[in-house]
């Protein structure tokens, strides 16, 4: 990740921590209402994946 920092939804993507088959993963700050603003770990699923609903409902069942 070049550029710095980039907005995900109620996270602030600090720097890529990983990858995987199925995702990339990211130290991140909350930065949502009532957040605190703490360092989390955001998973994504990959692009190419996204278009595959039975990949996106496992990684959502995951998430739980």
């Amino acid at each position: 990740m070049s550029g710095g920092p980039r907005r995900f939804g109620n996270y602030l993507l600090q720097r890529r921590v990983g990858v995987t088959h199925l995702t990339e993963d990211f130290l991140a700050e909350s930065t949502g209402h009532g957040s605190g603003g703490g360092q989390v770990i955001v998973r994504k699923l990959l692009p190419t994946l996204c278009a595959r609903p039975e990949v996106v409902e496992a990684f959502s069942r995951g998430a739980q």
